[in-house]
Protein backbone atom coordinates (compact mmCIF):
# COMPACT_ATOMS: atom_id res chain seq x y z
CA UNK A 1 0.00 0.00 0.00
CA UNK A 2 3.12 2.25 1.33
CA UNK A 3 4.53 1.69 -2.59
CA UNK A 4 1.09 2.80 -4.10
CA UNK A 5 1.02 6.14 -2.38
CA UNK A 6 4.29 7.13 -3.33
CA UNK A 7 3.96 6.35 -6.63
CA UNK A 8 0.71 8.44 -6.70
CA UNK A 9 2.90 10.70 -5.12
CA UNK A 10 5.68 10.76 -7.50
CA UNK A 11 2.96 11.09 -10.18
CA UNK A 12 1.70 14.25 -8.60
CA UNK A 13 4.94 15.85 -8.08
CA UNK A 14 6.37 15.21 -11.81
CA UNK A 15 3.06 16.35 -12.53
CA UNK A 16 3.98 20.03 -10.88
CA UNK A 17 7.23 20.29 -11.80
CA UNK A 18 6.40 19.46 -15.47
CA UNK A 19 3.79 22.94 -15.28
CA UNK A 20 5.58 24.94 -13.48
CA UNK A 21 8.28 24.39 -16.35
CA UNK A 22 10.55 23.98 -13.73
CA UNK A 23 13.65 21.05 -13.10
CA UNK A 24 14.02 18.78 -10.54
CA UNK A 25 16.55 20.40 -8.83
CA UNK A 26 15.40 23.85 -9.63
CA UNK A 27 11.96 23.05 -7.84
CA UNK A 28 13.95 22.19 -4.72
CA UNK A 29 16.17 25.75 -4.72
CA UNK A 30 12.87 27.87 -5.28
CA UNK A 31 11.71 25.80 -2.09
CA UNK A 32 14.38 26.76 0.05
CA UNK A 33 15.96 22.84 0.40
CA UNK A 34 19.43 23.22 1.18
CA UNK A 35 19.69 19.81 -1.06
CA UNK A 36 17.84 18.23 -3.79
CA UNK A 37 17.21 14.69 -2.08
CA UNK A 38 13.80 15.72 -0.67
CA UNK A 39 12.24 16.26 -4.02
CA UNK A 40 14.37 13.61 -5.48
CA UNK A 41 12.93 10.98 -3.24
CA UNK A 42 9.11 12.12 -3.42
CA UNK A 43 9.52 11.73 -7.57
CA UNK A 44 11.51 8.44 -7.52
CA UNK A 45 8.93 7.16 -5.11
CA UNK A 46 10.81 6.57 -1.71
CA UNK A 47 9.28 9.30 0.30
CA UNK A 48 5.32 10.54 -0.10
CA UNK A 49 4.61 14.13 -0.29
CA UNK A 50 4.63 15.60 2.57
CA UNK A 51 2.26 18.16 4.01
CA UNK A 52 5.18 20.39 5.17
CA UNK A 53 6.49 19.88 1.35
CA UNK A 54 2.78 20.67 -0.27
CA UNK A 55 2.49 23.75 2.06
CA UNK A 56 6.14 25.40 0.73
CA UNK A 57 4.78 24.48 -2.86
CA UNK A 58 1.83 26.38 -2.78
CA UNK A 59 3.35 29.11 -0.59
CA UNK A 60 6.28 29.68 -3.30
CA UNK A 61 3.76 28.95 -5.63
CA UNK A 62 -0.14 30.16 -4.88
CA UNK A 63 -1.26 28.89 -8.45
CA UNK A 64 -0.19 25.37 -7.74
CA UNK A 65 -3.39 23.65 -6.51
CA UNK A 66 -3.43 21.95 -3.15
CA UNK A 67 -6.42 19.99 -4.07
CA UNK A 68 -4.09 18.04 -6.87
CA UNK A 69 -1.49 17.92 -4.29
CA UNK A 70 -3.59 15.83 -1.82
CA UNK A 71 -5.55 14.03 -4.23
CA UNK A 72 -4.27 14.01 -7.85
CA UNK A 73 -7.12 15.10 -8.85
CA UNK A 74 -8.56 18.54 -10.65
CA UNK A 75 -6.17 21.01 -11.90
CA UNK A 76 -2.51 21.58 -11.62
CA UNK A 77 -2.80 25.07 -11.64
CA UNK A 78 -5.29 27.31 -10.95
CA UNK A 79 -6.70 30.40 -12.05
CA UNK A 80 -8.97 33.02 -11.94
CA UNK A 81 -11.71 32.79 -8.92
CA UNK A 82 -10.24 29.51 -8.05
CA UNK A 83 -7.06 30.83 -7.56
CA UNK A 84 -7.55 33.71 -5.58
CA UNK A 85 -10.07 31.66 -3.51
CA UNK A 86 -7.27 29.32 -2.45
CA UNK A 87 -4.94 32.30 -1.70
CA UNK A 88 -7.52 33.85 0.83
CA UNK A 89 -8.51 29.88 2.10
CA UNK A 90 -4.42 28.93 2.86
CA UNK A 91 -3.70 32.41 3.80
CA UNK A 92 -0.79 32.22 1.35
CA UNK A 93 1.56 35.09 2.60
CA UNK A 94 1.03 38.63 1.10
CA UNK A 95 4.14 39.47 -1.25
CA UNK A 96 4.31 41.78 -4.50
CA UNK A 97 4.78 38.22 -6.22
CA UNK A 98 1.42 36.76 -5.26
CA UNK A 99 -0.43 40.34 -5.35
CA UNK A 100 0.96 39.85 -9.03
CA UNK A 101 -0.61 36.96 -9.49
CA UNK A 102 -3.91 37.95 -8.02
CA UNK A 103 -4.50 40.55 -10.25
CA UNK A 104 -3.74 38.18 -13.13
CA UNK A 105 -6.28 36.09 -11.95
CA UNK A 106 -8.58 39.28 -11.89
CA UNK A 107 -8.11 39.83 -15.21
CA UNK A 108 -11.38 37.68 -16.66
CA UNK A 109 -13.64 39.53 -13.89
CA UNK A 110 -12.17 43.25 -14.95
CA UNK A 111 -12.86 42.23 -18.67
CA UNK A 112 -16.63 41.12 -18.21
CA UNK A 113 -17.16 44.14 -16.04
CA UNK A 114 -15.18 46.82 -19.13
CA UNK A 115 -17.82 44.39 -21.70
CA UNK A 116 -21.08 44.74 -19.40
CA UNK A 117 -20.37 48.58 -18.95
CA UNK A 118 -19.72 48.93 -22.62
CA UNK A 119 -22.56 47.33 -23.55
CA UNK A 120 -24.97 49.32 -21.54
CA UNK A 121 -23.46 52.68 -23.22
CA UNK A 122 -24.47 51.54 -26.06
CA UNK A 123 -27.61 50.77 -25.06
CA UNK A 124 -27.74 53.87 -23.75
CA UNK A 125 -26.34 55.53 -27.18
CA UNK A 126 -29.21 53.56 -28.80
CA UNK A 127 -31.93 54.96 -27.09
CA UNK A 128 -30.29 58.15 -27.85
CA UNK A 129 -30.91 58.28 -31.33
CA UNK A 130 -34.56 56.87 -32.05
Amino acid sequence: MKEEVNENDSKILKNVINALGLKQHSLSLKLGYKSPASVYHVVNGVNSLSSGMKERIVQVFPNVSMSYLSSGEGPVLLTGEDLKTQINILNVQSDPEVEFIKRIADIPNRLDKIERMLKELMEDKGKDFN
